[in-house]
């Protein structure tokens, strides 16, 4: 019996003992042994990068970059709207070329440069317009007797000079501004139409004929844009906002450029009847590309 009692309040003290060490350890700040490493099991999974092979990462990299491209282009695409009417035109005459194995007859009976000269004096005619505006409200008070003595006298004065000065200065201001745009679309489409806007099946008729342009008195010394109709301006509208954009040009100067392109195709649909006018032939032997 003595035995067990000595066994049995070992065995307490033990107990007391290892209780006294747990809660130490505890105070101390010391977990258990097993939890601890399973934690840090738990925070190296958490933390763990995750590791991709050297293609993988290309891959990423690429689908990011175009996806990029896309929207981009996506947003240029969307700074020229084309009308439904003017959409079908490309659309009928990329059938005759590319399906019926036809081109343009050239030089085109209404030419870029005709299209644009019209245009351009329809602006012109429109800002004639808005400065006869103030004159003829001027002579309207003219009539009226009870301020005719008013208006005399800040003729008089050179009022009325200073008042026309500022008229033609607007005018002439916003007519080189008109001027400037058609001039530089004119260079725009005869820099891009060999390189950017002719279909497969025309480049060898456009070769053809810089060969022979020389001997041919309707070709000799005109720029493309005395040469091609409209039908490949609507081209390069879908073409110019990446021109632009590789031009670098400032924001505030691409909006105008945009605002004034979106003013000319609305032209273009108005007069569509008169100006869209192009006819069609078969490919000479000479313009065929192997």
């Amino acid at each position: 019996d003595r035995g067990g009692e000595v066994s049995n309040d070992n065995f307490e003290g033990e107990k007391e003992a290892r209780t006294k060490q747990r809660k130490r350890k505890s105070e101390k700040g010391e977990e258990n042994p097993k939890t601890d490493t399973s934690v840090k099991k738990n925070q190296q999974k958490k933390v763990k990068p995750m590791r991709m092979s050297k293609k993988e990462i290309e891959r990423e990299i690429g689908l990011r970059e175009r996806d990029l491209e896309s929207r981009r282009k996506q947003n240029l695409a969307e700074k020229i709207v084309l009308p439904f009417t003017l959409k079908k035109v490309m659309v009928e005459e990329w059938e005759i070329i590319s399906q019926c194995a036809m081109v343009p007859n050239l030089p085109a009976s209404v030419t870029v440069k005709d299209a644009l000269s019209k245009y351009l004096e329809s602006k012109i005619d429109m800002l004639r317009l808005k400065q006869k505006g103030p004159t003829a409200g001027i002579e309207a008070e003219n009539q009226n007797k009870g301020k005719k003595h008013h208006i005399q006298n800040k003729v008089d004065s050179g009022d009325g000079k200073h008042i026309d000065n500022d008229m033609n200065g607007d005018f002439e201001n916003e007519k080189q501004e008109w001027v400037d745009m058609v001039d530089g679309l004119s260079l725009y489409f005869d820099q891009a139409l060999p390189t950017r806007l002719l279909f497969k099946q025309e480049i060898g008729q456009h070769t053809a004929m810089m060969r022979s342009s020389s001997k041919d008195t309707n070709l000799e010394g005109k720029c493309m844009s005395e040469i091609y109709g409209c039908e490949h301006l609507l081209r390069l509208f879908i073409r110019l906002p990446a021109l632009i954009d590789e031009s670098g040009l400032p924001e505030m100067e691409t909006r105008k450029i945009y605002a004034k392109i979106g003013d000319l195709v609305r032209f273009l649909q108005k007069e569509q009847a008169e100006l869209f006018t192009q006819s069609y032939r078969k490919l000479r032997h000479n313009e065929i590309v192997i």
